[in-house]
């Protein structure tokens, strides 16, 4: 079905959930619902790619709320996010968008 349920490090802010982005591209590269995340300015996510990043270090403990900008197969996407030691955190309902399962 392409779909996958992963685990990623998480963050919570007002009462939702946060996933690690690169996590969560990790946790489901080489599957059907594989993604790719590269830094260009901006977050750039290529679905259907399997992620060539690093894994990231330790969670953190909190971040900050943003409205992240970044372009998804070529088209611009906006949705809520926490930023934490460099790191974008994405609700359940961005992975969503682009097929992927998290929880």
């Amino acid at each position: 079905d392409g779909e996958n349920t992963v685990t990623a490090a998480t963050l919570t802010s007002g009462g939702e959930t946060y996933y690690r982005l690169r996590d969560v591209a990790a946790a489901v590269s080489g599957t059907d619902s594989q993604f790719d995340v590269a830094w260009d300015g901006s977050v750039v996510v290529t679905t259907g790619t399997a992620y060539t990043g690093e894994m990231p270090t330790a969670a953190a403990a909190s971040g900050s709320a943003e409205t992240l900008t970044l372009t998804v197969d070529g088209a611009s996407v906006t949705s809520a996010a926490l930023l934490a030691n460099g790191n974008y955190y994405l609700p359940a309902s961005f992975f969503t968008s682009i097929g992927v399962q998290v929880g």
